[in-house]
């Protein structure tokens, strides 16, 4: 499962509940307190980050991967130095949804 941003919030909440789901990958995202706190189980997860972000502190990213250690859950953490991902990510977005029809 892949998620960005709040998308990657969703994915990585879903991913603790449903077991179906056997890898995650999330970019620019948490979890909520509450679910970090109940959560027993997680799959293989990556988690890319940017330091620099402005919308999505990378301290959302700590936490998690904090909660990936306790659990003993296979993951990696790749942190940009000094890039705020979130934005180029943004603009690319953009420019393909004003450039291609769904």
């Amino acid at each position: 499962m892949l998620g960005v941003s709040l998308g990657g919030y969703l994915s990585l909440s879903l991913a603790s509940k449903d077991r179906r789901i056997t890898a995650v990958a999330s970019l620019m995202a948490g979890m909520p307190p509450e679910i970090v706190a109940e959560t027993t189980y997680m799959p293989p997860t990556l988690l890319l980050h940017g330091e620099a972000d402005a919308t999505v502190p990378i301290s959302e990213a700590l936490v998690v991967e904090s909660l990936l250690k306790r659990l003993g859950t296979k993951h990696e953490l790749k942190i940009y130095p000094d890039r705020d991902i979130a934005s180029r990510v943004w603009r690319k977005w953009t420019l393909l949804r004003e450039h291609c029809v769904f």
